[in-house]
């Protein structure tokens, strides 16, 4: 296999809890790490989750992240959220001249975050911002997650053409399915955390089985934990259907929580791919920051396209099925989990995406450094450079 022209890879996405994103980021050095003539570096708190999860990865390079920044000494390809792209010369200490920016779009709100994120909305003169941002789009130096993700960056800086998408990876594990528990009621899973852009996903879930003529005979089990959980509990005390905390589970304890007693998922992003990985049927559902309307639709997830796995409630479209449908098709359709499996095989293999990422970095160009640090001026004016490096301080950002 070619090396690619920058002699290392480079993730930054520091964090102490547990999530889809994190997920993505770990996975994703792990394959790379299979390369001998890649160098993987991840940018990780000392005592961050992404460091302890890689410990025992010795190809695997940790990068400090420390006072609100990492110290880059080399050239390298680094990749990390589009959402940090206002925040990178905080962020990085290092010559740009060397360091290929790699923005990855892995949430719909992240072009949203670039211009709003800690006072910023107030700033006016926004404009250039927008055309450097699709000038780095138009030169491959942004990818998309999904289509989502396209779309909602689209709407802000105008882009054209075709989008450039790496999607989520995942292994493709042989996870054996086990028996599942006899029950006469149907178990349905929510798997993801319990955030301020998930919650109201979750509660849609709760009224959609708390109309249902035979509600009783579900049982709702969540999967997972977050800052929105104290209001989940409550709302689900009030709802009267049958419900299971299960907290945060992972790898083969997830995998035999599932088995045993899991028959239909329902989640957005990396989560989703969690029960099609274990032949269960999945389903996506949205994300909003305000309550559902009542009447809306899902898709299983092999009917999904251009990789989207969850789209802000007000821009989904092309939904199928409504929710007593999506049951009557479980009860009539055997084969839905080994669709929705086969779907991620074709599409989201991570030897596969790695692949795609390596080529994708071969022919990655440098940002012009003098426009880069005129836009990232705009976005730190000097007042503001002085107030915001107090808080990164105290907040460790």
């Amino acid at each position: 296999m070619k090396s690619i022209h920058s002699p290392s890879i480079t993730f930054m996405y520091p964090s102490h809890r547990i999530g889809g994103a994190q997920l993505l980021f770990i996975r994703l050095a792990v394959e790379l790490s299979k390369r001998d003539a890649i160098v993987v570096n991840v940018v990780d708190y000392q005592d961050g989750f992404l460091a302890a999860q890689l410990s025992n990865y010795n190809k695997v390079n940790i990068l400090p992240y420390s006072n609100g920044c990492v110290a880059i000494s080399e050239e390298t390809v680094f990749i990390t959220p589009l959402s940090n792209f206002s925040d990178l010369r905080y962020l990085i200490k290092g010559d740009f001249n060397k360091i290929k920016i790699l923005l990855w779009s892995i949430h719909p709100t992240n072009i949203d975050y670039v211009f709003a994120s800690n006072g910023r909305k107030w700033f006016k003169n926004v404009l250039p911002v927008k055309n450097f941002l699709k000038l780095l789009s138009d030169l491959g130096n942004i990818v998309y997650m999904d289509e989502a993700n396209f779309l909602a960056a689209k709407k802000v800086i105008n882009l054209e053409g075709q989008p450039e998408f790496l999607q989520v990876p995942l292994e493709i594990k042989d996870y054996k399915s086990g028996v599942k528990d006899q029950s006469d009621k149907i178990n349905i899973a929510w798997l993801g955390r319990i955030s301020y852009d998930k919650i109201f996903s979750v509660l849609k879930i709760v009224d959609e089985i708390k109309t249902l003529e035979n509600s009783d005979q579900m049982v709702l089990h969540i999967i997972g934990t977050g800052e929105k959980l104290d209001q989940l509990e409550i709302y689900l005390k009030k709802s009267g259907i049958n419900y299971f905390l299960a907290g945060t589970l992972v790898e083969n304890d997830l995998s035999s929580y599932m088995n045993k007693n899991i028959q239909i998922g329902v989640a957005m992003g990396t989560s989703c791919m969690e029960f099609a990985t274990r032949k269960i049927p999945v389903f996506l559902i949205d994300f909003s920051e305000e309550k559902f309307p009542d009447n809306i639709k899902y898709n299983w997830l092999h009917e999904t396209q251009n990789y989207t796995l969850g789209s802000d409630i007000k821009e989904a479209t092309k939904r199928n099925h409504t929710f007593q449908q999506l049951l009557n098709l479980y009860k009539n359709d055997s084969n839905i989990g080994e669709q929705c499996y086969e779907y991620v095989v074709s599409n989201h293999d991570i030897t596969k995406v790695a692949e795609k990422l390596i080529l994708h970095c071969e022919v990655l160009k440098a940002t012009d450094v003098t426009a880069f640090n005129k836009i990232q001026n705009l976005l730190n004016p000097p007042l503001y450079r002085y107030i915001y490096s107090l808080y990164r301080r105290v907040r460790r950002f």
